[in-house]
Parts: structure tokens; C-alpha cells; sequence
């Protein structure tokens, strides 16, 4: 036995000192002078495995014809672990982005699987983690290697029904590097398809994985594979961990430097003067010769829709703001109430109260109202694809004096390329349609608030996303101020209830899954991945009593084709006076309750969102340290 020791460490020692060959060469190759290229501040990663043998884990085993092998693996890492690995690929605000190529956009399509949502975590901190560590453990117990392998990419991937994923290849055969699919489902049906497929070199398939709760699938990065999307019965987004391994620790920190500047550019953008800031506002504006249509309710509500009222520049850069930098949340929980958006980007109020953007909005709502007290509580943009299934919902309450404004943001969108923006007498099955608008780039709608409608899905020969960019305004400041407010606490809210996540798992605690009350926009980390109904709620009867045709259905309103949270004034006296938990929830809540005035009201708000994103990187560093 001490024999074999002895062989595994001079084999370890050789291993080590070629990976530092291997480093030195690719690093000259790259132009780095030295592994601590990337700054003195360059973290670490650890180079010795961990004390442990994952071969056990291996469930199959698979050979191409030219000896090539393959391994699909359970059980390498534990629940809780898993738990929190999810939370972690969920926590960072911005951090998931639409990839698909946009033509429009300029440039080259790059080469990939074609998954449309992808989140680049860093390697670095990756690789330090137990999480990562294990993996990388197992690349190199399948392998029967002592060599070490380092984590060269990391992406959390989701994928939906009607997504067009591709054949790919992760890198060239002389790159020797590996590549890691791990699934992260809880549950999943046997006929919800969201396999992974690995291609022989005749184009056939050899090896495959059914989607299994942390199950891995590990292959040679050259070996084509294809991600199967979800059956079309299938409402739920498959949720992965795609990890690509090199034996070269350069690439690593070359990945994490990447990461690096990404994210800065991204935090910069985010927390900066929104789209057209700065920009002179037209001195007048007839809107007479820009309106295109107006409709109207059989209750007297209206409807209107005008043409380039934002001039081609403003519309690109929003375009190119919201696909790059959107802060994007998903959400494929199942709720007849919401308008059932899966994909929304939010945006912060007081930067976009600042843009040329508001002040034209703002001139148009009291060019249709007579009246210029609005105030925009909600701004959102809405992606949505051929496969959604949106809903028909109200933006407010029937008592609420609202309007909401949408900009269309597609330039290519034809005639037989669906996307219209409906509007109905009626949310119920009862119903007639007041007008049907089509999604022209930079057309403006304006409409009462608490006219039922729906924005639908493009046709399925448009391969991209219907984008519409939202403005839900409240008749003054402090209603308005107060509704967000209540909104944020929502998705507050449910970031410190990932803290008790992480110290539940420091008591060893097994993590529940909880499910939240309301749908929002900014959803938990349960809400975004899950979507799951608990086994009692799965088996209470269904309310089949007929909609009030007469009553609008103002239940879990969305805002225009996004959710709402009820108004102040609708909310209960006794919901406002239960207390949290969490003395920082009670604190900010009891700051609402104690302003005043339109200062105080708006200083409180802005605290919350602050906290929010600064809490938000927290408990993400903090699923870091317990992965």
C-alpha cells in the first residue's frame, strides 16, 4: 500500500511540475509575463485534490469507436450543497443574459449550443469551492488521471421549451480539455426530454443522460453534444451547470480576469445614467401628426398608439442597453393571475426619472390625460419567445387611476410574425376585443391601466425575442414611490430568506423549499428555478367557479405584460402591520410607515433598493464560502 502511495505522489510531483511547464508556455503564448500576471491581487486556486476517490459514483461508462470515453455520474455532491449551488447561479443581479445572436446588432455569430440564457460565473471562486473541487475530483477519477484539471469556464445555462439548441463542440482535440454537464431539477418528468446527447465521430449518437437531480455527464470538449430542450408539455426551465476543464491553470485565471471585467462593466452600466440622459428633449412635439390610432373601451377607458415619437438612435441604444446589461430575473412558476412573462429586465427608477426617455413618456401621458402628475413606479422590458404562454391581466386595481407605456423594441419583426399587444373589454373567457396593436420598432402605446390585455408571443419563424420596453406610472410621487417600495420588499424579502439558506446549512439543516405567496417579477431563488407546487398544494381542488363577467378579475395584477403589487391604500391593515423576522425588513417597513413627506417617502425606497443589491452580493459571496 505505502508502494502505491509512494508511485501516486512521484506521479503527482511529475503532474504538478508539467502543469507548471504546460502554465509557463501558455502563458508566454498569451503574452503574460508570469503566473501572476493578472495582478498581485490574483487569487489562488488550490492545486491539490481533494482526499477523495469518486469512482464509485460512476454510473455508466461509454467508448466512441475511436476510443474515446464518456461517464455520467451521481451523487458527487450532496443536497445541500446542490441547494446552494443553485441560489449561488441565481443571486448576482444582471449576471444572466439572453445569448442568442442578434443580427441587428452587428457583428459575428459565435460559434455555441445555442442555449439562449447563459450566467458566466468565475472560475476562481469556483474552483475553490467544495463544489468545484469535487467535480474536479471526478473528472480526475474517471479519467484514472493524477493530472489535475482546472475549471476553464464555468456557465449556468437555462433551457426552455422552443429554445433551437445546436451541435457543439467545446474545444479542439489537441486542447485535451474535458467538458461537464451537471443537471440542477429537483424533480423531472420522464417525458419532460432536457437530455444531454453525446455524437460519435460518424455523427451518431453513443452516449446520453436523462436529466436526475446533480447528475453529471462528463466527455472530451472536442466530442460534439447537444442539449435537448424540454418537451413543449413541458412549462418549466431545465436549469445546468456547464463546466469546461484544462489541465492548463492559466486558462483559469485568464477565465476569472474575463469575469472580472465583464462584471465591472457591467455593475458600471447598471448603476449609471439610463439611455438618452443627457440628450436635449424636443422643445414641442405634435402628437396629432404621430398618432396612429385611438380606441376606447365600452366603460370609456383608452387606448393610443403613436408613431416615432423616439428617434432611431435612442431606440438602438436601448435596444443594445437592455440585451447587454438588463437586469434580468426568470420566473416559470405557474400563475393564471400574472400576464405569465417569464424573462423580465428591471430598471432603476430614479436613474431612468433623469433620461430624455421620461421626458417624452411623461409629455405623452399628459398629452392623452390632461394631467402631468404621473409618476413611473414600474420600468421593465419583456422578453418573450414563440413557446411562451402569456396571459390576459390587468395592470392596477379597478379603483387606481393608472396608464401604462410600451415601446416596441424589434426593428426586423414582418407581418407574419405575430407579437401584437391585445386589449379586451374583459378578463374572462366571456370577452371581446377592443383593438389589436402590432409591434412596429419604436411605435408607443398608451393605455389605461386597468384595461385587461395581453402581449403575444411571436410567430415560430421568429427565432428571436419580442422585446417591449415598460413604463407603469402612478397618479403621484408618493403613491407611486410607495408601491415600488412594497414591490422591492417582495424580492427583498426573499434574498434574506437565502441567508437563513446558508445558515441553515452551517447547523446542517436540511433545506426546505418554500413556496412564496405572491408571483413578482424579481422572484426568489425558489421562484426563478423551481416552480415546483408542494404535494399539498398540488392536491387542492381547483376553484371552478365562472369568472364575474361584470367585475374585472384584479387579483395578482401584472404590470403591461409584467406583474403588480397591489397599491398602498388596497393593501390590508393587517398584512402592513405584521412584523418580519428580519430586523432589517422591520426597519425599512416601519421608515415607510413613519414618512411623511415626498423626501421621506423617496429616501426609504432608495435605501431598500440599496440594500437590496448590496444584500443580494452578499449572500452570493456567501453561497460561495459553503459551496
Amino acid at each position: 500500500m505505502a508502494t502505491v502511495y509512494g508511485v501516486f505522489c512521484v506521479l503527482l510531483v511529475i503532474a504538478v511540475f508539467s502543469q507548471a511547464q504546460d502554465d509557463d508556455v501558455w502563458a508566454h503564448e498569451q503574452g503574460l509575463n508570469s503566473g501572476n500576471a493578472f495582478g498581485i491581487a490574483q487569487p489562488e486556486i488550490q492545486v491539490i485534490p481533494l482526499d477523495v476517490n469518486l469512482t464509485s459514483n460512476i454510473k455508466f461508462r461509454y467508448v466512441t469507436t475511436a476510443g474515446q470515453k464518456a461517464f455520467v455520474l451521481d451523487d458527487v455532491i450532496n443536497r445541500t450543497t446542490l441547494e446552494i449551488l443553485k441560489g449561488y447561479t441565481m443571486m448576482e443581479l444582471g449576471a444572466w443574459k439572453f445569448s442568442l445572436f442578434e443580427p441587428y446588432e452587428g457583428g459575428q455569430e459565435e460559434p455555441s449550443d445555442n442555449i439562449p440564457w447563459v450566467n458566466n460565473l468565475d472560475c476562481v471562486e469556483f474552483a475553490n469551492s467544495a463544489a468545484g473541487r469535487l467535480l474536479q475530483k471526478a473528472v480526475m477519477d474517471a479519467l484514472g488521471t493524477p493530472e489535475m484539471y482546472y475549471p476553464c469556464k464555468v456557465q449556468a445555462k437555462i433551457m426552455r421549451r422552443g429554445d433551437y439548441t445546436k451541435l457543439h463542440t467545446d474545444a479542439l482535440k489537441d486542447d485535451y480539455e474535458y467538458s461537464m454537464m451537471m443537471f440542477l431539477n429537483f424533480d423531472w418528468d420522464k417525458n419532460g426530454y432536457g437530455e444531454i446527447y453525446l455524437y460519435d465521430e460518424d455523427m451518431e449518437i453513443f452516449a446520453g443522460a436523462t436529466p436526475k437531480f446533480g447528475r453529471v455527464i462528463l466527455w472530451p470538449s472536442h466530442i460534439p453534444y447537444l442539449p435537448r430542450p424540454p418537451s413543449i408539455a413541458n412549462q418549466k426551465g431545465e436549469l445546468l451547470l456547464h463546466v469546461q476543464f484544462s489541465k492548463v491553470l492559466g486558462k483559469a485565471y485568464k477565465c476569472h480576469e474575463a469575469w472580472l471585467a465583464v462584471r465591472d462593466e457591467r455593475i458600471a452600466n447598471i448603476n449609471g445614467p439610463f439611455v438618452s440622459t443627457g440628450k436635449p428633449s424636443p422643445s414641442s412635439i405634435d402628437f396629432d401628426s404621430k398618432k396612429v390610432a385611438e380606441y376606447q373601451s365600452s366603460e370609456g377607458k383608452k387606448i393610443f398608439v403613436f408613431d416615432d415619437l423616439y428617434d432611431k438612435e435612442d431606440l438602438d441604444n436601448l435596444r443594445a442597453h437592455i440585451l447587454k446589461y438588463g437586469v434580468y430575473y426568470f420566473d416559470d412558476s405557474d400563475d393564471n393571475e400574472s400576464d405569465n412573462v417569464q424573462w423580465i429586465a428591471g430598471f432603476n427608477i430614479d436613474n431612468y426619472l433623469k433620461s430624455r426617455f421620461w421626458n417624452i413618456t411623461h409629455r405623452v401621458a399628459t398629452h392623452v390625460s390632461g394631467s402631468n402628475k404621473w409618476f413611473p413606479y414600474d420600468i421593465s422590458c419583456n422578453l418573450i419567445r414563440y413557446a411562451d404562454h402569456t396571459r390576459i391581466h390587468h395592470d392596477c386595481n379597478q379603483n387606481e387611476d393608472e396608464w401604462t407605456h410600451l415601446i416596441y423594441l424589434n426593428p426586423d419583426m414582418e407581418k407574419n410574425d405575430y407579437g401584437e399587444t391585445v386589449y379586451y373589454e374583459r378578463n374572462s373567457d366571456n370577452t371581446e376585443i377592443i383593438a389589436e396593436v402590432r409591434p412596429k420598432y419604436g411605435r408607443a402605446v398608451i393605455f389605461q391601466g386597468i384595461i385587461p390585455h395581453s402581449a403575444r408571443p411571436p410567430s415560430t419563424n421568429y427565432s428571436k425575442a419580442r422585446l417591449s420596453f415598460v413604463t407603469k406610472m402612478s397618479v403621484d410621487e408618493i403613491v407611486g414611490r410607495t408601491k415600488a417600495f412594497k414591490e422591492e420588499m417582495r424580492h427583498f424579502s426573499g434574498v434574506q430568506e437565502q441567508l437563513q439558506t446558508v445558515k441553515a446549512s452551517e447547523d446542517g439543516q436540511a433545506i426546505s423549499r418554500r413556496s412564496r405567496e405572491r408571483r413578482s417579477k424579481y422572484a426568489s431563488t425558489e421562484e426563478q428555478t423551481n416552480g415546483e407546487e408542494s404535494q399539498e398544494e398540488a392536491e387542492e381542488p381547483e376553484d371552478d367557479a365562472p369568472d364575474d363577467d361584470d367585475a374585472p378579475d384584479v387579483e395578482g395584477n401584472g404590470s403591461q405584460e409584467s406583474p403588480s403589487v397591489q397599491p398602498p391604500e388596497m393593501e390590508s391593515e393587517e398584512e402592513d402591520e405584521q412584523d418580519s423576522d428580519d430586523p432589517e425588513i422591520n426597519m425599512l417597513t416601519e421608515k415607510l410607515r413613519n414618512a411623511k413627506s415626498v423626501e421621506e417617502v423617496r429616501a426609504v425606497h432608495q435605501e431598500l433598493v440599496s440594500r437590496h443589491a448590496n444584500n443580494r452580493e452578499v449572500i452570493r459571496t456567501a453561497f460561495s464560502k459553503f459551496l
